[in-house]
């Protein structure tokens, strides 16, 4: 009894030890976090700013708009203006989806995010543009989205790569989970190709040896869920 309650002892400290571990490299990530947030943020913040990038504002809340130098926000009536000229009394650029003129910002059709009064020149990524005799675009429409898919060909009808995890079928209609076999969902592959297992906390299937970045939390958890099984079973000793 006495050698099985220095193991179960030993085993309890080194699972404290590895959780410590973990903690201490939790912490040091969200410090890193936290600096890099604070070095973005300027020490005496900006009123009525949102978001921030190198001491500068990129965005301020409704109804005021980024100064020509981008370091204040200034109230304005013109709606849907990101960002004012010199003088900070006309508008010189408006948020996506919209254009300046005579310092107002005009919407563009449904589902162009560039363009001017002469019409859209940038389509959304899932929207496929469609061309007149000029090569202009007329106008955007939405097409449909492959679950899996990170950029599609010019022509937004076929997918040209998948995200990581995922394979491209050869016409590239879809994406599927990398080693998968037929049995495919969306988001669970059922059963993996040989050479591959399922990890049952990502849906996705992993080469034999190797491990899923995914499943770390996963088994993280399953550690502290150990650490505290052991500690009963000692107490009930």
């Amino acid at each position: 009894m006495i050698n099985l309650t220095s193991f179960l002892l030993l085993t309890l400290l080194s699972f404290t030890l590895q959780i410590e571990h973990c903690m201490k490299a939790l912490y040091m990530c969200q410090s890193q976090v936290t600096q890099y947030q604070n070095a973005n943020i300027p020490k005496t913040a900006i009123p009525n700013c949102v978001s921030y990038d190198k001491n500068k504002c990129k965005m301020c809340k409704k109804g005021f708009a980024l100064s020509n130098d981008e370091r204040s926000c200034v109230s304005t009536s013109i709606a849907n203006c990101l960002q004012l000229a010199n003088g900070n009394a006309n508008c010189q650029d408006c948020y996506p989806g919209y254009y300046v003129k005579e310092n107002q910002c005009i919407k563009l059709p449904a589902y162009c995010v560039g363009g001017s009064e002469n019409g859209c020149s940038e389509c959304v990524r899932y929207a496929k543009p469609k061309y007149d005799e000029n090569n202009r675009i007329t106008a955007c429409e939405p097409i449909k989205i492959i679950n899996g898919c990170d950029d599609y060909d010019e022509q937004r009808t076929k997918c040209e790569t998948c995200d990581d995890g995922y394979s491209l079928s050869t016409d590239g209609s879809s994406c599927t989970f990398k080693g998968c076999g037929n049995e495919n969902s969306v988001e669970y592959c059922k059963i993996c190709e040989l050479g591959y297992y399922t990890n049952i906390a990502t849906g996705k299937c992993v080469k034999n040896g190797e491990t899923d970045a995914d499943s770390q939390d996963s088994s993280f958890m399953n550690k502290v869920g150990y650490f505290f099984l052991l500690s009963t079973f000692i107490l009930l000793i």
